[in-house]
């Protein structure tokens, strides 16, 4: 007798839909009532390390099987990755965006011993071999059909980001951030990135001295897959810093000036004959008005990034909360009105700011990639120094196609994610 897995869940499974297991008992020896599953989550991320176990009755009529998935308990093990450069290259590890799990499948019968105490035994064991979850979400009929290789990378193979955008040329300003993220099948997948300058913008002219490759990422000597000792569960994650600020905090710092566009390609292999992955970039600090530059989490648990260039204003709404107090004021020995008498007072002012934003004209495709941006629940204003947590208030978003609606933009209205407000004594 033994455990039959019917089915289990993708080595990487984004976190957020669904990582069903179905485990059928062979032994149909005495009752359902008499069987049990002890199903035990185990990380792997830091350390092996239960954190959380269930038992789970067989489901009438399905020949001894149950469900589980533990996506449930992990969700509370995972969030995301984002944040200034913090390291001497562009390419950072992001561990807590993705985590390593095992589960443990006992089945158990209930034993009577000859001294009349009834028992859970444990009659068949088996734990399948390591999964993964990653902080994504893909849309419901697109999870239906979902299959783990169009979204991690190997080597020799096509590279694939964590964006469901990858557009011709983006507009980026000498000061602004940029991040390509990546799930890899292998501890170092894509393994390099080569910068190429231009001083004419859309990739134009001759290009500029060549900056050195960001090869060999995560320092190591690579040789084949290397093994890194007691962080293999961790190196699968990674994003890179591809924006002009970014590029320019490194401790080889790559220059922009007289820079006014430039590609970024990564590599799968070691000899870059695999040239498959490119961001271009047209650098401009020219703007009509003050831009916004904000950053979302999108559905693929990776961070896209858009600049609106065009007229915002700013907007404050004031929450009062008053009470009437009593006016007299006793100074020395006069009681009466006097310049600090106060009879309606405010206790609590909450200023809510919000901002609305406007983009430049869209085309189709930019269109539904901000769609992203409406739905994201984390959202970033970058300014000078690092980024502020923002959020989204607008609720809705159309469908606008050039062909039929002409020239169009997008409008949002954003506010601090941080109350600001004063309280008097």
């Amino acid at each position: 007798m033994a455990l039959v897995f019917d089915q289990q869940p993708n080595t990487y499974t984004p976190l957020y839909n669904q990582s069903p297991w179905v485990v059928r008992e062979t032994d149909t020896s005495g009752s359902l009532n008499d069987w049990r599953m002890l199903c035990r989550v185990i990380s792997l991320t830091n350390g092996t390390v239960e954190v959380a176990r269930f038992n789970i009755r067989f489901r009438d009529n399905t020949q001894r099987r149950i469900v589980f998935d533990a996506s449930e308990v992990l969700k509370g093990l995972v969030s995301y990755d984002h944040g200034p450069m913090t390291s001497a290259g562009p390419w950072l590890l992001a561990p807590n965006s993705i985590h390593w799990y095992v589960v443990n499948f006992q089945s158990q019968k209930y034993t009577v011993l000859p001294t009349g105490v009834g028992v859970w035994v444990t009659q068949n064991e088996f734990t399948p071999p390591r999964k993964c979850v990653w902080n994504a979400a893909l849309g419901t009929y697109a999870f239906v059909g979902y299959n783990a290789n169009s979204f991690v990378s190997y080597q020799n193979t096509t590279s694939k980001p964590l964006t469901a955008f990858t557009p011709n040329l983006l507009k980026i300003g000498t000061d602004e951030s940029y991040w390509a993220h990546f799930l890899s099948g292998q501890e170092q997948a894509p393994i390099s990135a080569t910068i190429t300058k231009y001083p004419l913008p859309n990739l134009q002219g001759t290009p500029l001295a060549a900056d050195p490759v960001q090869s060999n990422p995560f320092g190591l000597a690579f040789t084949g897959l290397p093994s890194i000792a007691g962080d293999e569960y961790s190196r699968p994650r990674v994003r890179v810093g591809v924006g002009p600020r970014d590029l320019a905090a490194i401790a080889s710092p790559i220059s922009f000036a007289g820079v006014q566009s430039y590609k970024v390609v990564f590599k799968s292999t070691t000899t870059g004959a695999n040239t498959d992955v490119t961001w271009s970039f047209n650098v401009d600090d020219c703007h009509k008005y003050a831009p916004t530059r904000i950053h979302w989490l999108n559905r693929l648990g990776g961070f896209d990034a858009w600049t609106f260039d065009m007229k915002s204003y700013d907007e404050d709404s004031v929450d009062r909360r008053q009470y009437k107090q009593q006016k007299n004021v006793l100074t020395g020995g006069t009681y009466g009105y006097g310049h600090m008498s106060r009879g309606t007072t405010d206790y609590h002012v909450k200023v809510e700011t919000t901002r609305t934003i406007s983009s430049d004209n869209l085309t189709d495709a930019e269109l539904e990639h901000l769609r992203g941006l409406i739905s994201s629940p984390v959202v970033f204003v970058e300014v000078s120094g690092g980024y502020s947590s923002v959020n989204v208030n607008t609720k809705s978003w159309r469908q606008k196609r050039g062909v039929q609606d002409g020239v169009f933009n997008l409008e949002l209205e954003i506010q601090a994610s941080l109350d600001n407000f004063t309280q008097s004594l």
